[in-house]
Parts: structure tokens; C-alpha cells; sequence
């Protein structure tokens, strides 16, 4: 990332307010990544990630970081053990439906800073290097952006329960290999720094639904670890 879109992306970050993300719902995106997507991004989030979007030779957007959420792990491979059957998915489908009420209530994510972040693995793991940068000290942003909050809904209610779902899920590609690998420079938002009583509770919530998963398909997931879990705000540099 040159230095004249670095000074741009820290401008527009400084200039907008912290948000509070709040949890929807644990959902099987495509692929079979585990995520847990929260209910929108805020008005004023929004307006940053639109003023980000007008940076000139900034890179197009990518579909996944226009709805925030969590990755937590993903199928370990696209061998047999790394596809589901319709009644696997509707296991799963179930564990995530009767978290859904958890997600709501404990699920927090407090935005006080961002970080832009050298990766040299995608989900994360290996940091090859880290600039915070703080948002707006002032009272974080509450109000929800419409059309965020409808592009989650419109996210959440593909995940049906039939074939042509399935096969989005098991469809190849985004296992550990994936995730494990390529480099680039993203904008992320930590979801468990520090020691508030929202990462408490993060943290928390986490640890069952992870456990939950493991019960009914056991061996199954690569689980990222705690200290990489973040929102994804926008890919800098693929």
C-alpha cells in the first residue's frame, strides 16, 4: 500500500466516530466458513467505509467485509471430511438457530481503533506487522445504517435448508490451506482485546458454540485462534 493512500486511509479512520457491533446471528456462510455476523454497521461506520471506497487506486470491496462478522473456523479440507450432508447441515444449521438468542444478548464488539494490518496468513494468525489507528474519541456511534442492517437480513435468509444451498457450502475452496496461507494488508477491528466485560462475555459465548459444534461434528472445523478473531472493515491490499 503506497504511502499517499496509507496517509488517506489514517485521515478518514481519525475523522469518524468508534462503533458498537451487535450480535444477530451465527450463521455457515459459503464454503463452510463458521461466522457470527452482527446486526449492522453503524450510520457513521458506514460513511467511513463509503469515504474508504473513494480513495483513488484504492481496490474494489470485496463482498465478504460488506456485512461485519467474525470468521471462526472453516472446514479443514475438501477431502469427504470436508463437505456435509443435508442432515450434518441441518445439525448445524441447529446448533447455530438455538445460539441465536446469545448472539444477540452477549455478542459485543466495541470499535475504539483500527488496525491495518500485514498479514501473512488470511485469517489473521501471522501478523507480520500492526498500526493501530484510533477513531473519534467522542460517544460511539449507535444508530444502525439501513441499508447494512438489510444486507445482513438479506445475507442471513440465504442460508436455507435445501440442495442448492448445501452445495454453496460444500462448494471447494476457503479450507484451512486457504486461510492459512496468501498475504496482503487489511482493515480490521479486533474482537477480543482486552478485558472488558464484552470480551468477557465474547469470549464466552464463543467457547460454547465452539463446543457445541465439536459435539455433533466432531475433528470437522479449523477453529481460528482467539487472539486473530476480528471484523474485517475492508481489504487494503489482496
Amino acid at each position: 500500500m503506497g504511502a499517499s493512500i496509507e496517509g488517506e486511509v489514517d485521515e478518514i479512520i481519525a475523522r469518524h466516530r468508534a462503533c458498537v457491533l451487535r450480535g444477530r446471528a451465527f450463521f455457515v456462510a459459503w464454503h463452510g466458513t463458521l461466522t457470527l455476523a452482527f446486526q449492522a454497521w453503524s450510520e457513521d461506520f458506514a460513511r467511513l467505509k463509503r469515504a474508504l471506497n473513494e480513495i483513488d487506486a484504492m481496490q474494489a470491496e470485496a463482498f465478504g467485509s460488506k456485512w461485519p462478522k467474525i470468521s471462526l473456523g472453516c472446514l479443514k479440507s475438501d477431502d469427504a471430511g470436508g463437505r456435509l450432508t443435508m442432515e450434518e447441515y441441518e445439525a448445524l444449521r441447529d446448533v447455530c438457530d438455538g445460539f441465536r438468542g446469545r448472539a444477540e444478548r452477549d455478542a459485543r464488539v466495541r470499535a475504539s481503533e483500527l488496525k491495518v494490518v500485514v498479514f501473512g496468513s488470511r485469517c489473521c494468525e501471522r501478523r507480520v506487522s500492526v498500526k493501530r489507528v484510533k477513531l473519534r474519541p467522542e460517544e460511539c456511534g449507535e444508530e444502525a445504517s439501513r441499508e447494512s442492517v438489510a444486507l445482513v437480513e438479506s445475507v442471513l435468509s440465504e442460508g436455507r435448508r435445501d440442495e442448492e444451498y448445501l452445495n454453496r457450502v460444500n462448494a471447494p475452496g476457503h479450507r484451512a490451506c486457504h486461510y492459512e496461507q496468501g498475504s496482503g494488508v487489511t482493515l480490521v477491528a479486533d474482537a477480543l482485546e482486552g478485558n472488558t466485560s464484552d470480551v468477557s462475555d465474547l469470549t464466552a459465548l464463543l467457547l460454547e458454540f465452539r463446543s457445541a459444534v465439536e459435539k455433533i461434528l466432531p475433528g470437522r472445523f479449523r477453529w481460528f485462534r482467539d487472539d486473530s478473531l476480528h471484523v474485517t472493515v475492508r481489504g487494503l491490499v489482496n
